[in-house]
Order: C-alpha cells, then sequence, then structure tokens
C-alpha cells in the first residue's frame, strides 16, 4: 500500500536511517510521505494503492 518495507523499526528508532530495503528512508520521514504522497516516497505513487480509511494516520 506505501511502498514501505517492515524491517522492523518502530517508533523506538524511527528517527534512524537503516539503509537496507528503505533506502535512506527513516520510518519518520517515509511516515511523513505517506501522510502527503500516499507512498512511503514521491516516486511510488504510481505504485501503489489508495489507503482505506482504517490504515490513514
Amino acid at each position: 500500500m506505501c511502498f514501505w518495507t517492515d524491517d522492523g523499526q518502530g517508533d523506538a528508532d524511527a528517527d534512524v536511517v537503516r539503509g537496507g530495503p528503505n533506502g535512506d528512508l527513516s520510518l519518520s520521514h517515509a511516515q511523513l510521505n505517506f501522510a502527503i504522497y500516499g507512498a512511503s516516497h514521491p516516486r511510488y505513487q504510481g505504485m501503489v494503492r489508495p489507503a482505506r480509511p482504517d490504515e490513514r494516520p
């Protein structure tokens, strides 16, 4: 739905950029992008489905 790969990152370290499958995004940045663009990064907007109301932050 948002093109974020769950790598186990959570609220405790949400501002840390881990690299790996999510590249240069921290969870916090991806969440902000999702709120703005509906995807973890603007480049993924055309690859994701719209979020259902229960999936919105």
